[in-house]
């Protein structure tokens, strides 16, 4: 979605009279104001009128709400009665410090990552799909070469203390020499909650750019398990298809929502894609599909953090992926809040391993 405003006027307020009925919310606004003769009446005087759906008009409050609360975390405070403030996401946030109020497996991954003695890199995320918003969802990343001694058997110590199927351990030890990065997941359900771990193949990105080639990579491998009973598991693939333009990954992705429902879930993720090559070029974003061994799951990831947008700059975009999903717009701020000055990361869509639509939105890591 691009903005024309060439044909726009442009009027200052500084009041505003609100009026709302069943079907309408009415904004009247204006400068000045003249008094009555002989009365201590004031009369503003009323310079534009603006009527939106109240639908549209929740999400307008919400916007100007945050819109308000950056600039008083930015500048001070405006008076009044005071907004939560909007702390920005610490991407490097001590992992200590994460472990206050949430679930004691996640509590346990994150000591065992802090006693790495390596500083990782912390990616949160939300999913959302029909009536459902996943915001406890995260990842600590960092370089493989930064563990002193022992790197494999470490990581696989912490393997084996998340109880991941042994067949994973295998797969995890004949890769873990090739990766790059590693991260360590944890992810919260209203049903259940899931380990993971990630091997990222970077270097297998660089080599194909510096030959200049543009077929397809594997670039991770991730694995996932259920941390109460780790046969409930499966192996995502996520392939690279370097060199694509904006207009081929727009295609792309339509290709990964093929056979859905609606085709809102794909124009939404399509405006922030075209958000952010409004900033950038596409070589500057990372395409990726992804596939799971035993389930549905087929899924785009575009990993858009170059383009340098805030969670903020897409506010209105995830108010209108919670209607369509028909989640609670007050649960996802009240999720939303505290992170709304963090770097946007990525976005995936598609389908799920249990063959539901979705899409997430991932954040943070710098």
């Amino acid at each position: 979605m691009r903005w024309e405003g060439s044909n726009a006027s442009t009027s200052y307020a500084n009041v505003f009279e609100l009026s709302a009925d069943r079907s309408e919310v009415t904004l009247s606004f204006g400068s000045k104001g003249r008094r009555v003769p002989g009365t201590d009446e004031l009369v503003l005087e009323v310079s534009d009128r603006i009527v939106l759906s109240p639908s549209t008009a929740k999400r307008l409050a919400a916007m100007l709400a945050h819109a308000v609360r950056d600039y008083e975390w930015e500048h001070g405070s405006l008076g009044g009665e005071p907004l939560p403030p909007a702390a920005p996401l610490s991407s490097r946030k001590s992992p200590v410090s994460l472990t206050e109020g949430i679930p004691e497996q996640a509590a346990e991954l994150l000591r065992l990552v802090e006693d790495l003695g390596v500083q990782p890199v912390l990616e949160r995320s939300f999913k959302m799909f029909e009536r459902t918003l996943l915001a406890n969802r995260f990842l600590w990343g960092f370089k493989r070469d930064s563990l002193s001694e022992d790197a494999g058997g470490r990581l696989l110590a912490i393997c084996e203390r998340l109880r991941m199927p042994e067949r994973f351990v295998a797969a995890f030890r004949e890769n873990i020499f090739q990766a790059n990065i590693v991260f360590f997941g944890f992810e919260e359900s209203e049903r259940t909650q899931r380990y993971k771990a990630y091997l990222e193949f970077g270097g297998r990105l660089v080599r194909a750019k510096a030959e200049n080639r543009r077929d397809p990579l594997l670039m991770y491998l991730g694995f996932k398990w259920d941390a109460d009973d780790s046969r409930r598991c499966s192996v995502a693939r996520y392939t690279c298809h370097p060199g694509l333009s904006t207009d081929d990954m727009l295609e792309r992705m339509a290709r990964a929502f093929a056979g859905g429902p609606s085709g809102t879930p794909l124009a939404l993720a399509r405006e922030i894609v075209l958000q952010a090559a409004g900033r950038v070029a596409a070589d500057r974003f990372l395409y990726l599909e992804t596939t799971e061994e035993g389930n549905p799951r087929n899924s785009f990831d575009i990993n858009l953090y170059n383009a340098r947008l805030r969670l903020r700059d897409l506010h209105a975009l995830f108010l209108r992926i919670c209607e369509h999903y028909a989640i609670s717009a007050d649960r996802f701020e009240a999720a939303y809040a505290q992170v709304s000055a963090a770097p946007f990361g990525h976005v995936t869509g598609g389908f799920d391993r249990e063959g539901k639509d979705f899409l997430s939105i991932y954040f943070g890591a710098q």
